[in-house]
């Protein structure tokens, strides 16, 4: 074993009070303080001791100490003669540094026993080979666009749904409920022009900044990615730059196409939720409920194991993110796609109908 093997361990917080000192009667080693540096534990080197009575538990509980290791006193003596020793590693669990901290012992011990394993089949001659006799290794097959849209797949389209959402609900609810509260709606309503171009002209403008925000949100994400690989480039391994580089550009573009229907019915319900509001603050209350009716479909199909199949391609929202999932990781299923796109186009057809017969009705636009 080699004697110089040295692990640095994080165990506790910075304290002003000193740990008490001192060995216990049962020779019991109490890894407490911030620091401390393992040696060669099975050589005898000089570890901290601590009195057993210290009440560890509660200073693990209490963020004071993050981690306690508990060794009897022949742990040596027990290595030499080829006995099983027991190490306690004491923790907080559930709390990060406490984890950490006892990982971090956990992974020390563990080379220990490795590192001792190996000496006792030397000393009696056997190979080490024969703990290991043959090696595993993990090759990848897929090719790097696959890969990278594997790992984008699943954020992604849950981030330009929100976007898609995000940039049509302001000016929906400036145009409609924003208009009541100024008293602009009827001098909008006494102009020359049908009630339905007028209700298409809102809905157009508010269609653009939804669509635009998620151009510019994918222009951004684009950017951000390139200039961070360009970044770290130098620090990370030979393949990655290039497995990271490769974005599929025609299943970026086939996810814009497959949210135009997307933002169109979020255009539409979110001017239904404007048009039935009194005010913008009773607009934004109700957008809190739709919020939450986007978010769960586009979830769920974040989720492992939930994959596209004819049920999934029929449920709006959560259609479109798991088809765009599989467009960015290069697979093109054309029956679904076209099934989705026309599901979607039919959903999002409905709600725009519903919106032009509600600008109709003037008790709904001037409710009280």
């Amino acid at each position: 074993m080699n004697p110089k093997r040295e692990v640095c361990v994080k165990i506790a917080r910075p304290h002003p009070n000193p740990l008490p000192s001192g060995r216990g009667r049962h020779g019991f080693r109490v890894l407490a303080k911030r620091t401390w540096w393992i040696g060669s534990v099975s050589r005898g080197a000089a570890t901290d001791k601590f009195d057993t009575h210290w009440d560890y538990t509660n200073q693990i509980v209490e963020k004071r100490v993050r981690a306690v290791v508990k060794l009897p006193s022949d742990f040596d003596a027990a290595l030499a003669r080829g006995d099983q020793a027991e190490v306690d590693i004491y923790e907080y669990q559930g709390e990060m540094k406490s984890g950490f901290a006892a990982e971090n012992l956990n992974n020390f011990f563990r080379n220990l026993s490795d590192a001792t394993v190996q000496e006792r089949l030397e000393g009696r001659g056997v190979p080490v080979a024969v703990l290991k006799p043959f090696a595993i290794r993990r090759q990848n097959v897929a090719p790097p666009s696959k890969v990278t849209g594997n790992v984008l797949g699943g954020i992604l389209p849950y981030i330009i749904i929100m976007m898609c959402l995000t940039g049509a609900m302001y000016p929906a609810l400036d145009v409609t409920a924003g208009e009541k509260e100024r008293g602009t709606m009827e001098t909008i309503l006494c102009c020359p022009v049908a009630r339905t171009d007028l209700v298409l002209g809102k809905f157009l403008m508010v269609l653009t900044a939804s669509l635009g925000t998620v151009l510019l949100s994918l222009l951004s994400l684009g950017a951000t990615l390139h200039f961070a690989k360009r970044a770290l480039a130098n620090s990370l391994p030979p393949s990655a730059p290039h497995t990271f580089a490769a974005v599929d550009v025609g299943g970026v573009a086939g996810m814009f196409l497959m949210l135009l229907p997307v933002a169109v019915l979020f255009s539409a319900l979110l001017l239904m939720v404007g048009l039935f509001s009194k005010s913008f603050r009773e607009a934004q209350s109700y957008c809190g409920p739709l919020i939450m009716v986007a978010v769960v479909p586009a979830l769920v199909g974040m989720l492992p194991g939930v994959e596209l199949n004819a049920s999934f391609a029929v449920v709006p929202l959560l259609n479109v993110s798991l088809v765009c999932k599989e467009m960015i990781a290069g697979s093109w299923h054309w029956l679904y796609i076209l099934l989705i796109f026309g599901s979607t186009c039919l959903y999002a057809g409905a709600a725009l109908a519903a919106t032009v017969w509600l600008f109709h009705r003037e008790e709904v636009l001037f409710r009280s």
